[in-house]
């Protein structure tokens, strides 16, 4: 954390930092009427137009907007999630930093929707593919009330022995034909892919994927699954059906960028000053 403090010490370097994300160079655009050109506006570092007068704060259009606590938190929790190797619960954070867990709860699911919208490259190369519910792989009585209807589509690349990148989305159909979206939304379609060979519809998948085969369970993805519901039932606590791709994709950032850096913490500020989240 020291590295943070010394980088991030008061809202102020937080708002000069996101408004060189939001105005690279100097650039504006007006947001009402297009226009390029402004003066400083009232508060820290926001601009107003010079045509229509509208005050655009360096928050409006992010996913910073109406926080209901100081930017430096935000910055705090976005940098604890993002260089860590393991979860961060909203319980823990809200306590160190001296917030309300529900309000830190809310904030925690727009920086996990974030994370999210940085798994957009597909998957290439070998890439294993399966559905699972998390009460068929560590049955626990809660989970089977409350997820009973919501399983698991995940795809991760494959080299030799060792897992490569990986992705998870929330269907509600543990049925072959729930796969199809997810593959040509997230896997490349020259990838050569492998699905287990227990389901059906064997001739709908090679018809819609040239490059598909049916095989038994592989490794890397059987460990992969089960990595995802040791860290679900150990790490997160409980939380509703609607929140669990929230928490699918803090687990594939983390996976997918295992450096710990600075560079995670600078791509999720960036992503979430972009409001095409919003």
């Amino acid at each position: 954390m020291s590295t943070f403090v010394n980088r991030f010490k008061n809202n102020e370097d937080c708002y000069k930092f996101l408004s060189e994300i939001k105005w690279p160079d100097g650039q504006f655009v007006c947001a009402k009427c297009g226009n390029t050109t402004y003066h400083k506006g009232r508060s820290p570092y926001s601009r107003r137009c010079n045509r229509c007068k509208y005050d655009e704060s360096v928050t409006s259009g992010t996913l910073f907007n109406k926080l209901r606590f100081p930017i430096l938190t935000a910055f705090n929790i976005i940098f604890r999630l993002a260089t860590t190797g393991t979860g961060n619960s909203s319980v823990a954070l809200a306590e160190a930093l001296g917030i309300q867990q529900k309000t830190c709860l809310a904030f925690k699911h727009k920086v996990q929707r974030a994370m999210g919208a940085m798994q957009q490259k597909r998957l290439e190369g070998i890439v294993a593919l399966d559905m699972f519910s998390l009460y068929n792989i560590q049955p626990r009585y809660y989970w089977e009330r409350v997820i009973e209807k919501h399983h698991i589509a995940v795809a991760i690349e494959v080299r030799g022995e060792k897992p490569g990148r990986a992705f998870a989305i929330v269907i509600e159909e543990k049925e072959q034909p729930a796969l199809i979206p997810f593959i040509e939304r997230h896997v490349q379609p020259d990838a050569e892919m492998f699905i287990q060979e227990q389901y059906g519809y064997k001739t709908m998948m090679k018809k819609r994927f040239k490059n598909i085969s049916f095989t038994p369970p592989i490794p890397v993805l059987e460990d992969h699954m089960n990595n995802i519901a040791d860290w679900i039932y150990n790490e997160c606590g409980r939380f509703s059906p609607e929140n669990l791709q929230a928490y699918l994709n803090e687990f594939h950032f983390r996976f997918n960028h295992p450096n710990n850096n600075w560079k995670n913490f600078d791509s999720l500020i960036r992503v979430m000053a972009n409001n095409n989240l919003l």
